[in-house]
Formats: C-alpha cells, structure tokens, sequence
C-alpha cells in the first residue's frame, strides 16, 4: 500500500492573532514542499532542531490550489 502524497508548507503564523498570514521555510529553494505524511514530519522535526525564532511555532500546513483566472 502506498502512501498519499500532496502539497505542504513548513510554517509559523507572523502573527498570533492572524494565523493565515504564514512565515514559510525555505527547503531546497522552494516553500512548497510535496511528499508524504513522513516526509512532512521529517522536514518539521529538521526546522525545529534548528536555531530558529519561534521555531517551536513551526507546523505542517497541507496546501490546495484553485485556478485563479
């Protein structure tokens, strides 16, 4: 049985009382991230051994895309 793969964001709220406005890590040059529910928790744990403000606010965000125009 294979995994589910989809979209993610590493990220932490730049602000507590808005928390869709997303400060996003950077990995490999791109915010957006794809793989499985392991990998997405793999790449948290990273960010948050770093020695990162706020890294303890850090979580995996599932992203979708709509077509805008």
């Amino acid at each position: 049985m294979s995994e589910e793969l989809f979209s993610y964001v590493i990220g932490r709220p730049w602000e507590v009382h808005n928390p869709n406005n997303l400060c996003t890590y950077v990995f490999h040059n791109s915010e957006i991230q794809y793989g499985t529910d392991k990998d997405a928790e793999n790449l948290l744990q990273y960010v948050k051994r770093q020695k990162i403000d706020d890294g303890d606010l850090y979580n995996i965000y599932r992203v979708t895309f709509d077509i805008f125009k």
